[in-house]
């Protein structure tokens, strides 16, 4: 019942601005038809109700559409559950301090190398600015 909803709400727009069009129509011509001063009610009924029922159809049809986009994007982001995305969280942390941990390692390496004069300054620089 609220599987595709989105879908279900544009259609809805569609059939509701057939039967507003048709319904308006049909009142714009027996109000014609009433009596002679009931013509220019009539004639704005006729030619404004379908052109209401349009308009007002975008609103609802654009809510169906904003459903839609937003249950895409629901499906394609959220494919874990919410203790699945603190785990991956913690995870990330974890491999972040990991990284840096590795990359201060590496640091006091070229650091040991060059106060033993095994690498040149300039070597120590360009190795620096690789971490």
């Amino acid at each position: 019942m609220y599987r595709n909803i989105g879908k279900k709400i544009k259609s809805l727009a569609v059939v509701m601005f057939v039967l507003l069009a048709i319904v308006s129509i049909g009142l714009g011509i027996f109000l014609l038809c009433s009596s002679f001063y009931m013509m220019p009610v009539g004639i704005v009924v006729l030619v404004a109700g379908p052109v209401l029922a349009w308009i007002s159809s975008f609103i609802l049809y654009g809510f169906g559409e904003l459903i839609d986009k937003v249950s895409d994007i629901a499906r394609g982001t959220s494919t874990c559950s919410p203790k699945e995305q603190k785990t991956n969280a913690s995870n990330s942390y974890n491999n972040v301090v990991a990284e840096q941990m590795s990359r201060t390692e590496r640091l006091r390496q070229l650091q040991k190398l060059r106060s033993e004069g095994l690498i040149t300054e300039e070597e120590y620089n360009a190795k620096v600015t690789e971490l």
